[in-house]
């Protein structure tokens, strides 16, 4: 029998033809399915241990069999209370497993526990719907998931009443204790995806002090969208489309949808270095080719998603039918906006000539990278930081989803061209809370002198503000002279939507990047990782000088030893500093990880492998040994984002330089 399960009825959620490709080895799935990197990512079976804790009677169904775990269920529900984990229930071929399952006479209560965060001071109404009176789309997915776990329970026990909830993680809380994030310790091994977080020994709820999760009654809205108030936003009424799922999930029969916008995330598709064979297939391309027209050189080109900035792609392709870049006009792209530079509209405009035209350039503009060059104070700083934010909080005081600073690096580029790994930070001990000091560390680092400051893009900024708020809260001795050093390096948004900006305040090289600079190589995107092996493939004067072994060349590093070379043009893939780097977890690199990030309740900066690592390092048990191997590659990785800023500001130099 061909079940389907919640996870499946969420995936037809996305995309109805989705669950024709599901667990066939020919259509791999490269989204990362590994639940120890789930949890690191974002601490959901850590927040539903923690939601276990406040129900002490709860009987775990054990079995992984669907049959045995169903009887067992059915058994136990036959007595007047129960109070289930993981309760199985099949009906026809749906089957569901539910976190919270309480069971009072003919009453049941459906707890759905989730990581997402949530205010427990908002209301229902204004927290899940829109002002229209529909579902948030950013809620939706989690709603229906518990609308389907109802509607399988309910056709399985007719005779309950059925009263549905979300237990979220509550951002209006406040931890009582230090060490929560401690208790709920994450083990590496085995494949049992409820057993692997090792709770506190003889931890119960009261030792936590007030919960920090939220319990919200959705049982209205389930109603709704059981009775057709709620129709999904692509799928329709909901029993037509559980009994559409249900049918040709059983028979392994395709349904049919629209191709679109949302074929640019389809995670059954090949990578672009992988291409079609006997063993496995793309299904984004099959579709492409069943559903449209187009030549198989048409359907291999970009689309209208891959233009830069490309939020109009989706009203585009759905309402006129635009799939291919190429036929776009200027009248579909972005307005153009009178800014110094380039503007969005500019680069969109850039990058379709370069699609029609298969040419490959890149363009500066002079009166910007002008005003920039004339501006900047030597030594130029260079910094990047690295944060986690997390479910359970670290420390008494903290919210859940608290950011927290763990590390920076920190690159000095002098006016004579002298490049130096000046200074770096790192603080991963499970037992202290790093952000106070992070500040200090980098206040030292950067007051030596007034040169200028660079980061790339807002995460920085973001952080200081956030931390600042922190101090304000705290009793440190030092508070004000950490705010004041804060509020000299960044710009902050007040109520009446004016910046504040400090005297010393940041430069953005993203921005600098966006205003100044095209480049067709990745023109889709100007993320450091885009820009950075793009930068080096143009400028041969940084290929010849940064394939020198560090002794050679003289660029100091903190991490590296003197052999390194931060590319080595002479293999594939050798002139992306960050393919050379290590990789902590075995069979995926940075952006398989960033990707992967992104579906978590987490802040994604740069990319996934140090946030991930740090989480290694504070929720599982790791050797002495682990722990310097996995600190050093936080180190190598921090310092490559910096030195990758160092390289763009060099190209920008020489580009600019030889255009005099």
């Amino acid at each position: 029998m061909r079940y389907l399960t919640k996870t499946r009825f969420r995936l037809g959620l996305e995309c109805p033809t989705k669950l024709y490709y599901t667990g066939k080895s020919q259509y791999p799935d490269k989204k990362v399915d590994d639940p120890f990197l789930e949890q690191l990512a974002n601490g959901g079976f850590q927040v539903e241990a923690l939601a276990r804790l406040h129900y002490p009677n709860g009987q775990m169904i054990t079995s992984y069999d669907r049959k045995e775990a169903t009887e067992e269920t059915s058994k136990l529900l036959q007595q007047p209370d129960a109070c289930l984990f993981e309760a199985s229930f099949i009906h026809d071929n749906l089957h569901i497993r539910t976190d919270i399952l309480v069971k009072t006479g003919s009453k049941i209560q459906l707890i759905e526990v989730k990581a997402k965060s949530s205010r427990s001071t908002e209301e229902i109404d204004t927290e899940f719907k829109n002002k229209s009176g529909g579902l948030k789309p950013e809620w939706e997915p989690y709603l229906w998931d518990v609308a389907y776990q109802a509607y399988v329970i309910g056709r399985s026990f007719p005779e309950f009443q059925i009263e549905s909830y979300l237990m979220l993680v509550d951002k209006d809380a406040i931890a009582e204790v230090d060490g929560m994030h401690q208790c709920f310790k994450i083990t590496s091994n085995g494949k049992d995806k409820r057993l692997n977080i090792q709770v506190k020994p003889g931890l119960k709820i009261e030792d936590l002090g007030k919960s920090v999760l939220c319990t919200k009654n959705v049982n209205g809205i389930v109603q709704g969208i059981h009775s057709g108030e709620f129709m999904h936003s692509s799928a329709g009424a909901f029993e037509d489309v559980v009994n559409r799922f249900a049918s040709n999930y059983r028979n392994d029969t395709e349904i049919e949808s629209f191709i679109g916008r949302k074929c640019k995330d389809c995670e059954f598709c090949l990578p672009v270095d992988e291409s079609e064979s006997e063993k496995h297939l793309d299904a984004r391309l099959r579709c492409w080719r069943l559903r449209t027209k187009l030549s198989e050189a048409e359907i291999r080109s970009e689309k209208t998603y891959d233009i830069y900035y490309s939020g109009f792609s989706r009203k585009v392709m759905e309402e006129e039918g635009i799939l291919l870049a190429k036929d776009l006009s200027e009248d579909h792209l972005s307005n153009s906006k009178d800014v110094i530079g380039y503007s969005n509209h500019d680069r969109q405009c850039m990058q379709l000539e370069d699609i029609i035209s298969r040419e490959k350039r890149y363009l500066i503009h002079e009166d910007y990278l002008s005003g920039v060059f004339s501006s900047v104070r030597y030594p130029l700083h260079m910094i990047d930081f690295e944060t986690s934010t997390v479910a359970i909080p670290f420390t008494k005081g903290m919210h859940p989803y608290e950011l927290v600073a763990f590390q920076f690096s920190h690159h000095v580029i002098q006016e004579d061209g002298k490049v130096e790994h000046k200074t770096q930070w790192l603080n991963t001990d499970p037992e202290r809370f790093p952000n106070f000091d992070f500040v200090r560390a980098l206040k030292k680092a950067l007051e030596e002198d007034d040169g200028s400051i660079f980061r790339y893009h807002n995460h920085e900024n973001t952080v200081l503000n956030h931390i600042k708020r922190q101090l304000r809260a705290s009793k440190e001795p030092d508070r004000d002279q950490l705010i004041r050093f804060i509020e000299s390096i960044t710009r902050e948004k007040q109520d009446d939507k004016q910046y504040i900006h400090g005297e010393r305040e940041m430069i953005d090289l993203y921005e600098v990047v966006k205003r100044g600079y095209y480049n067709t190589s990745f023109s889709k995107s100007i993320s450091l990782k885009a820009v950075l092996p793009a930068v080096i493939t143009t400028d041969e004067v940084l290929q010849n000088w940064y394939a020198r072994t560090i002794e050679d060349n003289g660029v100091s590093s903190l991490n590296f030893g003197k052999e390194h070379r931060w590319i080595a043009p002479e293999i594939p893939n050798g002139l992306d500093p960050y393919y050379l780097l290590p990789k902590p977890f075995e069979g995926y690199d940075d952006d398989t990880l960033t990707q992967f990030l992104y579906d978590q309740e987490v802040s994604v900066s740069n990319g996934g492998t140090a946030m991930m690592v740090y989480a290694q390092l504070q929720f599982t048990n790791v050797s002495s040994e682990e722990r310097e191997s996995l600190e050093k590659a936080l180190l190598k990785y921090c310092e490559t984002d910096t030195i990758a800023m160092v390289f763009i500001w060099e190209h920008l130099n020489n580009i600019y330089g030889n255009n005099d």
